[in-house]
């Protein structure tokens, strides 16, 4: 599964776990995989801001400069370019697979079913 798809899936995930119209099976599912998924997010978010540190623009302080929260990047084309490296990277996960059934009769956004796809079983999977 690529760090990508982990960050995807755990954001709705996290979304997710007050949704009163999940069933209990499915939330204890998105429970289980949110762990699994913990450590990958924790290196995730340190390796960002370590890219972050690694391309801000620095004042005379050496404080990192930022606009309207926004830090100033160096380099933003080799910024992203090493942030996409990153998000690409396979991790060793099989998460919990859900079946769309699972999901029928929950209010569940759109952009949130479309991060859950690496979680739902395919038929042809088996």
């Amino acid at each position: 599964m690529k760090l990508s798809e982990i960050i995807d899936c755990n954001s709705s995930l996290v979304a997710l776990k007050d949704n009163t119209t999940i069933p209990v099976g499915t939330g204890y599912i998105f429970a289980l995989n949110t762990k699994m998924f913990q450590p990958y997010v924790e290196q995730y978010v340190q390796s960002r801001n370590d890219l972050l540190d690694q391309y801000a623009v620095r004042d005379e302080n050496d404080k990192v400069k930022e606009v309207n929260g926004e830090v100033l990047l160096t380099d933003r084309e080799a910024y992203f370019k090493d942030l996409k490296e990153l998000l690409d990277q396979d991790c060793p996960v099989t998460p919990m697979q859900l079946k769309l059934t699972d999901l029928e009769h929950s209010t569940i956004a759109p952009g949130h079913v479309a991060n859950l796809l690496p979680l739902i079983h395919k038929p042809e999977d088996n």
